[in-house]
C-alpha cells in the first residue's frame, strides 16, 4: 500500500530536522568545549610555522632587492590580524570562570560562548592557514632610466683631477673590483653631485668593511685654489672697500675645507659693508662661527655626524685635543704623558699600555678624517674648522669648561681677580 505525503508532512519533516541540528550544534558546543579549544591551539600553531617559511622567503626577497606581491603582504597582514585576535580569546578564557556554585558546577553558559567562539576561530585560521601557499614570493622591480646627475657647484680643480684620473685609471683595471674615496666630512667626496663608487668618510670603513682595493683620499684645497672657490661665490666687489685683505684672511680661516668657504662665502656674499666682512672674521678666529649664516646648518652637521661614530672613547680623546691651541702641531708623546698624569683611561694602568692606546685612537681619529697629519714624525694636528666643533660638542653636549682663545682665557681670569 503506497504512503501519500502532504505538503505539510514535507515542511513539517524539514522544520524537526532543522530545529534537532540546530539543537544538536548548540549542544556541541557545550560538550567539545575542551577539544575546540585545543584544535584551535593547534591550527594557530600551524599558522604560525606557515607564516615563519613565507617571512624567511619574504627576507630572501629583499634581500634580493625583490618588490614582495601585494597577495603575500595582505596575507601576513591577516596573519597578524587573527593570531591577535585569537590571543586575547586565550587571555579571556585564562580569566573566565568555568565553574559555579563553589566549584560544584560547571558554568555551562561560560562554557558555551567560549566553546562557539574557538570553534570559529579554528574555522577561520584553518581558512588563512590555506591561503598561505604562493606561487611567487616577490618580483624584480624594473630598472628606471638613468637621470643625468647635477653638477651645480662642481669645480675642476688641479688638486682633484690627479685624484680624477687615478680613479679613471682603477675604472679601466680589469684586476680591480672594488675603489674607496675617501675624506673628512666636507670636503666633497660624499656631496649629492657625486657620481662614484664607494665613498666614506672613514677609510677603516672602505678598506676592511667594502674591502676597497684601492683608495684615494681626497684632502684639503690648497690656498690658491680656496681663495678662487670663495672669490667665485662671492662675486666682484667694489675695489673702493678695500676687502681683499679681508677675504684672503677669511679663506685663511676656512683652512681648505670646501663646505666651510662654500658656507661662509655665500654669507657674505654681494655684502659690501667691511664692517660686516670684519665682524665674520672675528667669528671665525674665536672658533664660534656659529653666528655666520650657514655654517651651523651646512657645516656642523657634516662633521658631528663623523663625530657620532666614534667609539666613547674616540669622542673623549677627540673633545680633548680640541684644547690644544689652533693650528698646533701635537706630539703624541707629549699627549699621552698629558693623560697619564690625568688618569684618563679608567682601564689602563700602565705607561706602555696607555702609549699604545693614543697611537691606536690616534690612527683612528685620523682615519675618521678628524685629524690631520702633523708636520713631523710622532705628531698630528687638527683643522681649524673641526677643532671649533669640538669645542662646540664639548660645551654644548658635553657641559665642559671649554676656552676658545687666549684673549677668552685672560678675560675669565680678569673676572676671576675681580
Amino acid at each position: 500500500m503506497e504512503i501519500v505525503t502532504t505538503p505539510f508532512q514535507v515542511i513539517f519533516e524539514k522544520i524537526v530536522d532543522y530545529t534537532i541540528g540546530v539543537v544538536a550544534r548548540q549542544m556541541g558546543y557545550l560538550i567539545c568545549y575542551r577539544s575546540n579549544v585545543d584544535n584551535l591551539k593547534t591550527e594557530v600553531s600551524e599558522l604560525k610555522d606557515a607564516r615563519k617559511s613565507v617571512d624567511d622567503k619574504v627576507k630572501a626577497a629583499r634581500n634580493n632587492v625583490e618588490e614582495i606581491e601585494a597577495n603575500v603582504l595582505r596575507w601576513l597582514t591577516s596573519v597578524e590580524e587573527i593570531t591577535t585576535e585569537v590571543q586575547k580569546f586565550f587571555e579571556e578564557e585564562g580569566q573566565t570562570k568555568l565553574k559555579c556554585c563553589h566549584g560544584w558546577c560547571p558554568n555551562l553558559k561560560a562554557r558555551y560562548q567560549l566553546s562557539k567562539r574557538a570553534y570559529k576561530m579554528g574555522l577561520d585560521v584553518k581558512k588563512i592557514q590555506d591561503k598561505g601557499i604562493f606561487p611567487t614570493i616577490g618580483h624584480r622591480v624594473p630598472i628606471r632610466g638613468v637621470t643625468p646627475i647635477s653638477t651645480k657647484g662642481f669645480e675642476d680643480f688641479e688638486s682633484r683631477k690627479t685624484i680624477l684620473e687615478g680613479i679613471m685609471k682603477a675604472l679601466k683595471d680589469d684586476n680591480i673590483h672594488a675603489i674607496g674615496v675617501c675624506g673628512m666630512g666636507g670636503l666633497g667626496d660624499d656631496q649629492n653631485g657625486s657620481k662614484l663608487l664607494l665613498t666614506s668618510r672613514f677609510r677603516n670603513v672602505l678598506e676592511t668593511d667594502m674591502d676597497a682595493q684601492q683608495l684615494f683620499d681626497v684632502g684639503l684645497l690648497p690656498k690658491n685654489e680656496a681663495e678662487y672657490l670663495f672669490a667665485k661665490i662671492v662675486g666682484d666687489l667694489p675695489e673702493t672697500l678695500n676687502l681683499q685683505p679681508t677675504m684672503v684672511e677669511v679663506v685663511k680661516e676656512c683652512a681648505g675645507l670646501p663646505i666651510a668657504i662654500t658656507a661662509v662665502a655665500n654669507a657674505l656674499k654681494n655684502q659690501k659693508n667691511l664692517k660686516v666682512w670684519k665682524d665674520a672674521l672675528r667669528e671665525l678666529k674665536r672658533a664660534n662661527p656659529t653666528q655666520i649664516k650657514g655654517m651651523h646648518e651646512r657645516v656642523y652637521p657634516s662633521i658631528k655626524l663623523s663625530y657620532n661614530f666614534l667609539t666613547k672613547e674616540e669622542q673623549s680623546l677627540f673633545l680633548f685635543c680640541s684644547s690644544f691651541e689652533e693650528d698646533m702641531n701635537i706630539e703624541i708623546a707629549f699627549l699621552w704623558r698629558i693623560l697619564v698624569g690625568l688618569e684618563f683611561f679608567q682601564d689602563v694602568y700602565r705607561v706602555e699600555e696607555v702609549r699604545n692606546r693614543v697611537h691606536r685612537l690616534v690612527e683612528s681619529l685620523k682615519a675618521s678624517g678628524l685629524l690631520l697629519d702633523g708636520n713631523g714624525s710622532g705628531t698630528f694636528k687638527m683643522h681649524d674648522i673641526i677643532r671649533d666643533v669640538a669645542i662646540y660638542i664639548a660645551d654644548k653636549d658635553k657641559e665642559m669648561l671649554t676656552i676658545r682663545t687666549s684673549d677668552e682665557f685672560g678675560k675669565m681670569v680678569k673676572y676671576e681677580n675681580y
